[in-house]
């Protein structure tokens, strides 16, 4: 299942580029005043999308980075139980040789 937060930011991200096309092809479609500031209204929705799918993707990288973090802390302290249990271990992480 994919957490709401990947799902979120997927769509955000989406919406930015369809705002971003919009923008641009209505400035280059403007025929008077009225038009640009519709542009405009385009771009600024589209910045702020952009610091929200920024925001996400932020949130997106810490929560990643803690759950291996997290992962890593609990493969280490069950080989370090192990090693003083007395029982040779070999994880699927390279270690230099002794």
């Amino acid at each position: 299942m994919t957490p709401i937060f990947i799902a979120v930011w997927w769509g955000s991200w989406l919406t930015l580029a369809l705002l971003d096309f919009l923008g641009a092809f209505t400035v280059f479609a403007a025929a008077g005043s009225d038009q640009l500031s519709v542009a405009t209204r385009y771009r600024v929705f589209y910045y702020i999308v952009g610091i929200v799918s920024a925001a996400l993707a932020m949130t997106l990288v810490l929560k990643t980075n803690a759950r291996q973090e997290n992962a890593h802390r609990l493969i280490w302290s069950k080989a370090l139980q192990d090693e003083a249990l007395g029982e040779q271990v070999r994880l699927a992480i390279p270690q230099p040789p002794a």
